[in-house]
């Protein structure tokens, strides 16, 4: 009887060990794993916010003056007023006016053009007629080219008129990024 106590002991310990608290370690398993890609998980974020906080500085230490002449390249909105304003400027350099200014917006879907990051960049038609001879016209086209807004002439047409001088009608297309906010005068997308 002297050894059966200890035999039966060890017998009860083996099978708690085994049959109760293994099946609780068995359960640690999965939790030791997910605790592994969560700590990996924070080490990612840890990174990722490091990467935020670099590039935000840098962005915020762009000037303002080249800020507003990306703004102007690639506006976040449509003004159109503004866009008639600058091109009449340019015209009025070489002696020529606006006249008979139309402008169509482009929302429909497919009429969106699309950047490989899926960015949706809509357009607007501007067209209007200015008179004068073909010199001016082509100073007229060069600093609008030159000029920061981002613009393509979609179509010129023209019809004489007395010696030098003619009629020309125009049509610009330029970009803009509707769906990207400003915060605090800095852009985000």
């Amino acid at each position: 009887m002297k050894f059966l106590y200890p035999i039966i002991a060890v017998a009860l310990a083996i099978y708690v060990f085994f049959g109760q608290t293994r099946a609780v370690l068995d359960k640690r398993i999965p939790l030791n794993e997910k605790k592994s890609s969560l700590e990996i998980a924070v080490a990612s974020a840890g990174l990722i916010k490091d990467k935020y906080s670099q590039l935000s500085d840098k962005y915020n230490n762009i000037p303002s003056s080249d800020i507003d002449k990306l703004d102007k390249l690639l506006p976040t909105h449509v003004d159109n007023v503004r866009l008639i304003i600058d091109v009449n400027e340019i015209a009025k350099k070489y002696g020529m006016r606006m006249r008979g200014i139309s402008v169509s917006q482009k929302s429909d879907d497919k009429d969106k053009l699309q950047l490989k990051s899926k960015t949706d960049i809509d357009y607007i038609d501007l067209g209007f007629s200015i008179s004068g001879d073909y010199e001016s016209l082509k100073l007229f086209l060069d600093d609008l080219a030159k000029s920061l807004r981002l613009v393509d002439v979609i179509s010129i047409r023209f019809a004489g008129g007395d010696k030098d001088f003619f009629d020309y009608t125009v049509e610009i297309r330029t970009y803009w990024l509707p769906y990207v906010a400003t915060n605090n005068g800095k852009t985000t997308q």
